[in-house]
């Protein structure tokens, strides 16, 4: 296309303007540079009674006094697959009953403080079985503790396992290999010209340690795993038992802003709950992430879910006094001297500054009390612009 010369000076004379335009703005004529700076204008405040409050918040963890695991071993022979979780998350431990089925077999909960430790059965003696009998005594039967299972043992044992509709246990009785039947018939076993028929194996009842579990009562479930879930994968079931309390830990700043005398508010399934503040420590623990924190434990009330263990909580503290303070100016008027006292800079009306020396006594919601040769009304300098 062609450009006519006309047309082509028109553009030559505009990109000339615009450079001499562009240069124009960046440099300046000697008289320009000659000039002062405008000086920057000062920001101010006004020195007024305040209520000093800050609003602190976070989040509490949410834990049982004796959280428990429990994962037994699989039954033997087997590989240990759970087939029934007949309890959830919440529900009361249901102690002389099923917590969980792996196998097909139940596992049972019942009351103690001792894990099992060995299979224990008919002939057996201990302070195991001593255990064990106090338990099934827990569960409303009637039966000596004396440590020896014996037959009555062994009946009420079967008792157990068939209100929860499952056999008892059993394991093969070692018998003499030389024993054999009484011959039929009536015949004289001296007559017999037959080979003695051996015995079929005796059975007797057997508690494995792969079917009971001893738990605190109460306790109540915080967990369970799917089923199909492998033994040994991971706890069958999380137990909690106590109290459940909140967790908080404070940062150096909100321990700082605190003095004891305020409530915490904690929001659990969308209700709050008021509490005093437990005695605040005085000296840091470090955290995960090697930063000190400063902890406290709240118990909760009883009538809290027990599904809440292990879960997290909002909380709230509005710190301060609701004493009104004479002399409150924002937190940015503040200046430290060389000497290291504190100051602010009064802007008098005259538009000079005079550094007023103050003492910091209370401070919330980015202001700060203060006391010093200071006046309601006063303006003091909090920035420039």
């Amino acid at each position: 296309m062609k450009v006519t010369r006309a047309l082509l000076g028109v553009l030559v004379l505009g990109l000339v303007f615009a450079a001499g335009f562009g240069l124009r703005m960046l440099v300046k004529t000697p008289d320009e540079a000659a000039l002062p700076e405008p000086e920057p204008e000062l920001v101010t405040a006004g020195v007024a009674p305040a209520v000093l409050t800050s609003v602190l918040n976070g989040s509490a963890s949410i834990v049982s006094e004796t959280p428990t695991s429990v994962n037994p071993p699989a039954p033997e022979g087997s590989l240990g697959v759970v087939t029934e979780v007949p309890v959830s998350a919440g529900d009361a431990v249901p102690f002389c009953g099923v917590l969980v089925e792996v196998s097909d077999r139940p596992v049972l909960a019942l009351p103690g403080d001792i894990a099992p430790f060995r299979d224990i059965g008919v002939g057996d003696s201990g302070e195991d079985v001593r255990r064990l009998q106090q338990a099934l005594r827990d569960c409303g039967y009637s039966i000596a503790t004396d440590g020896s299972f014996g037959a009555v043992t062994a009946a009420t044992v079967s008792a157990l396992y068939r209100e929860n509709d499952y056999s008892a246990p059993t394991r093969e009785v070692e018998s003499d290999p030389e024993a054999s039947t009484v011959p039929s018939d009536g015949e004289e076993a001296a007559e017999s010209t037959e080979p003695a028929t051996p015995e079929p194996p005796k059975r007797e009842v057997v508690v494995p340690i792969s079917e009971i579990v001893f738990l605190e009562n109460p306790s109540w479930v915080a967990s369970t795993v799917a089923l199909s879930a492998t033994v040994g994968e991971e706890p069958l079931v999380e137990v909690s038992s106590g109290a459940l309390h909140a967790t908080v830990a404070f940062t150096a700043a909100e321990r700082n802003a605190l003095t004891g005398d305020e409530t915490l508010v904690l929001t659990l399934e969308g209700e709050q709950h008021e509490f005093e503040l437990p005695e605040l420590p005085v000296a840091p623990t470090i955290d995960d992430e090697g930063e000190p924190t400063f902890r406290i434990s709240i118990t909760l009330p009883d009538g809290v879910s027990r599904e809440v263990a292990g879960t997290e909580a909002s909380w709230t503290i509005t710190a301060g006094s609701e004493e009104e303070y004479p002399l409150a100016v924002p937190v940015t008027a503040l200046h430290a001297a060389a000497n290291g006292a504190e100051t602010v800079h009064v802007l008098d009306a005259d538009g000079t500054i005079e550094v007023v020396e103050v003492s910091q006594i209370a401070s919330g919601g980015g202001y700060v009390a203060l006391e010093g040769d200071l006046a309601a009304g006063d303006n003091v300098v909090v920035g420039a612009q």
